[in-house]
């Protein structure tokens, strides 16, 4: 994932996982949690399988909320 795709996929996919942690978080970590999910997909960049980025992506949300 090149940089232009991974800007797309965070316009794109943000909404999605912001609502996802809204249901398990406090309202005021959000954002700071969205944050770092995508901080860590950028590091991850070259493992998403093309076609399955949000699940991808809600799987790093996922540990990044058990954690």
């Amino acid at each position: 994932m090149n940089e232009a795709e991974f800007v797309a996929a965070y316009r794109d996919y943000l909404p999605n996982i912001s609502m996802f942690l809204s249901r398990r978080v406090g309202f005021q970590e959000v954002e700071d949690l969205a944050a770092e999910i995508f901080a860590i997909a950028w590091r991850k960049r070259s493992q998403p399988i093309p076609g399955y980025e949000l699940a991808w992506l809600y799987r790093i949300a996922a540990n990044v909320v058990a954690n």
